[in-house]
């Protein structure tokens, strides 16, 4: 038996301590602090704020209203520092740290934290930027206030298929191989992904070093004579989609087919299943002329063309993708041609040149049918001028009129094929013309990399776990605040999944997966923060007075984690000293 005046009372703090190690190891609180000096007459800082904000998001997220009551239930003790008041994160407080990001700058925040790490080093000089964008929807009615330069809420072409809802435009580029945002915006609802991949090439050449090669890669959307001229002119690399509405698609297409060149295989992967066939994918890469608008130089003036590498790749996953849709194809073909004929012949054509003219508009629809179609003549009776019998002999007035006749509607063996040809293969454009140095194996995998910006370590975190939108929130500026805050949450989710992972495969061990699935040596950063679920702090406390604290429901892979990640166990149970706030801004 206890004595009376002696307590035990656990904490749940499941991953926390962990995330605020990592927050510190980035410099996200300082950096915040740096930029944004305390106020004398507020207990937390808006640092304290943002931290807190970060931890929850990587936690399962509430609604900053909630806050206050969320926090009483972990140990800010440990996680912030000893004495903090749970009051002070107030959601009044917590939209004023908001506000007080944006005024000061969410790029510039952004970018000082970026800054440290490419600067720190574990940075690479040799990397790849994957940028892309999304719309976020969002409902209701929201402030706009034009002079403070916030995103207008807006409708625009919505990647979420709502074009129902109004919608912010959301744009990131990530770190290659680390998966750190390293530029992440804002944007009006109506933006176009050229001008917002315009916007995020000049913010990236104010942060890297100059002796850093850097590859930016994006979709199709990158390619046009500006952008490419911008990313020259910062001396950046570049790999992208060759769009398909480019003549030199159709013509590296046809000339490696009609002149039979070898593709040779760059990848082959396994088919989802054991009885599906691999995924294989065969190229050729040729040099061609490419024209490039001079950013410095305005007008036909800046106009000039330079060398590029187009990298030919033909999928075996494309062409039975085609071939498995084809029969759909030719049924949608077919009934959309029988409709646009009857309803041509609803009003006969009076002119047998202008029913010609209009079979032939409707003959250029058809891409994978022949088709026969008369101009048929037929002479109808008119109404007789003046009433009354006809007189003896009188022939009744006629008018010629024409109709359009569908008589056969085959398939076109011949287009089909060509369909199939076009449909197989896409075409990779790059500056890169070394292929010593970037191979045509190198430049197709790097592309497919584009995945990280979209899948759990891009948008579709922000869309699913992290829930960006909807928010409660009522202006666009504490909108585009707090999604910097969910940038450094990714930052922190990013930064831990691939240092866990790197350190794994130099140690050659594994960390236990879900259920009975195998140890794996790329776990995502959910499989490795749920191996923390459960872990708690037991407070031991004389008259109410905490005087110890224990550490307890820490597994053997949560340790191992943490030595893997160089750090220490006793996180979980060292209390914080209240940090010396600098002021001033860092450069």
């Amino acid at each position: 038996m206890l004595p009376d005046n002696i307590g035990l009372r656990p904490v749940v703090l499941h991953h926390l301590p962990l995330v605020r190690v990592i927050i510190d190891r980035l410099g996200i609180y300082r950096v915040v602090s740096d930029l944004l000096p305390p106020d004398p007459r507020s207990k937390v800082t808006d640092a304290d704020c943002v931290t807190v904000m970060i931890m929850n998001i990587l936690m399962g997220r509430v609604a900053l209203y909630q806050m206050d009551s969320w926090l009483e239930h972990v140990d800010t003790d440990i996680l912030l520092w000893e004495g903090c008041p749970l009051e002070g994160f107030s959601d009044v407080r917590l939209a004023l740290a908001l506000d007080h990001l944006f005024d000061q700058g969410t790029d510039e925040v952004l970018s000082a934290v970026v800054h440290s790490y490419l600067h720190s080093d574990e940075a690479p000089h040799v990397y790849s930027v994957h940028g892309d964008t999304t719309s976020l929807s969002l409902q209701g009615a929201y402030d706009i206030i034009a002079d403070l330069d916030a995103p207008t809420v807006t409708y625009g072409y919505s990647k979420a298929h709502r074009p129902d809802l109004k919608q912010i435009i959301f744009g990131l580029n990530l770190h290659g191989s680390v998966g750190m945002p390293m530029v992440a915006s804002m944007l009006d609802g109506n933006t176009s992904d050229h001008d917002a991949n315009r916007r995020h090439i000049t913010q990236l050449a104010s942060l890297v070093r100059p002796d850093d090669e850097v590859t930016f890669v994006a979709d199709c959307k990158l390619v046009d004579k500006h952008t490419i001229g911008q990313l020259l002119d910062e001396e950046f690399h570049f790999i992208s989609l060759l769009p398909d509405t480019f003549a030199q698609r159709k013509n590296l297409i046809a000339t490696a087919h009609d002149d039979g060149h070898e593709l040779l295989e760059l990848s082959r992967d396994p088919g989802r299943t054991k009885a599906d066939p691999d995924r294989v994918y065969r190229g050729t890469s040729y040099e061609c002329s490419f024209p490039v608008q001079d950013p410095r130089v305005p007008g036909k003036e800046g106009l000039r063309t330079e060398r590029m590498r187009f990298l030919l790749i033909e999928s075996s996953q494309l062409a039975a993708k085609f071939d498995s849709s084809l029969e759909d194809k030719l049924q949608r073909e077919a009934r959309r041609f029988d409709k646009a004929v009857k309803k041509a012949t609803k009003k006969p054509f009076s002119c047998h040149d202008d029913a010609a003219a209009r079979r032939d508009k409707l003959l250029e629809t058809l891409k994978l049918h022949h088709a026969q179609v008369d101009v048929v003549a037929e002479e109808v009776t008119l109404r007789r001028s003046r009433p009354g019998r006809p007189r003896k002999g009188e022939e009744p007035p006629t008018k010629s009129q024409y109709q359009l006749v569908l008589r056969e509607l085959t398939a076109d063996t011949d287009a089909i094929e060509q369909a199939r040809l076009y449909a197989r293969h896409f075409v990779l454009i790059t500056d890169h013309l070394d292929e010593e140095t970037w191979s045509d194996e190198q430049v197709f995998a790097e592309y497919r990399k584009q995945h990280l910006v979209e899948n759990h370590s891009g948008f579709r975190w922000f869309k699913s776990e992290a829930t960006v939108a909807p928010m409660f929130l009522k202006t666009p500026r504490r909108i585009a605040a707090l999604c910097l805050v969910f940038v450094l949450a990714l930052m922190v989710r990013n930064y831990l999944q691939f240092t866990l992972r790197k350190r794994l495969l130099e140690e050659d061990e594994k960390v236990p997966y879900y259920g009975r699935r195998p140890p794996t040596q790329k776990p995502t950063a959910e499989v490795v923060l749920n191996l923390f679920a459960g872990v708690q702090v037991v407070h031991v406390t004389m008259d109410e007075e905490v005087v110890e604290r224990r550490l307890a429901h820490l597994s053997d892979a949560a340790r191992k984690v943490l030595d893997l990640l160089d750090v220490a166990v006793e996180v979980f149970t060292r209390v914080r000293e209240k940090p010396v706030v600098r002021v001033g801004a860092i450069p």
